[in-house]
């Protein structure tokens, strides 16, 4: 797995998003908290799935990152060992975009899972400028994922 992790993270390079300040960034109120679980817009086939909140960044010139775990997918692997994984364990995504992909809240007090390897290889390629965010929907995102690991 840590070999996939590395790879959406050098995949992670292409993307990025472009900062956009508004009111939520000055007065650093957010709808998304660490421990939340929602309910988003899923590919065919994972109704089921639900995104937990990882973790809320600020970073300079109001750019808010919001860092999710994802559940219950089903991507193809032919690294896995049964070829399918059932989870995502990071991946960064721009406010604006997992705004538009949420569909409802289901939980405020998750605990969170550890993501602490996935985000540590993410935050030394986006501090060197190599890496961006997801500002896509979370549907397209798992998608990328998937096309990602089918590739190795």
């Amino acid at each position: 797995m840590g070999k996939a992790l590395l790879l959406i993270a050098a995949s992670l390079m292409v993307l990025s998003c472009q900062p956009k300040l508004d009111n939520r960034m000055i007065n650093k109120e957010y709808q998304f908290k660490e421990g939340q679980v929602w309910e988003y817009e899923t590919r065919i086939g994972e109704e089921s799935s639900k995104l937990t909140i990882l973790k809320v960044e600020e970073y300079p010139r109001g750019q808010v990152v919001v860092h999710i775990a994802i559940d219950n997918v089903n991507i193809k692997s032919p690294t896995s060992e049964d070829s399918i994984v059932t989870s995502i364990e990071h991946l960064p995504f721009d406010l604006e975009a997992l705004e538009k992909s949420v569909t409802k809240k289901i939980t405020d007090n998750q605990p969170i899972p550890d993501f602490k390897d996935g985000y540590e290889v993410w935050k030394l390629f986006f501090d060197e400028g190599d890496a961006g965010v997801f500002s896509t929907s979370v549907k397209e995102a798992v998608a990328y994922t998937e096309e990602t690991m089918e590739q190795e």
